[in-house]
């Protein structure tokens, strides 16, 4: 048989007023993928102005 004063309860708190609307983390997430977005396309463009210098500088050394 069970003691009724040795019995437990658990009470659930809830505050219903404020909710998050925005996660922190998944904002910092975003923030970061689009950098290293940034960071890739600038990689890429100056690649890109790299060989068009090379360029140049193969026609001007055919010029001379």
């Amino acid at each position: 048989m069970t003691n009724k004063s040795n019995q437990k309860t658990v009470e659930t708190l809830t505050h219903d007023e404020v909710r998050r609307k925005h996660i922190p983390i998944a904002k910092s997430e975003k923030i970061h993928r689009l950098q290293e977005e940034l960071v890739v396309s600038s990689l890429k463009k100056e690649q890109r102005i790299m060989e068009i210098v090379g360029r140049i500088k193969t026609l001007m050394e055919k010029r001379a």
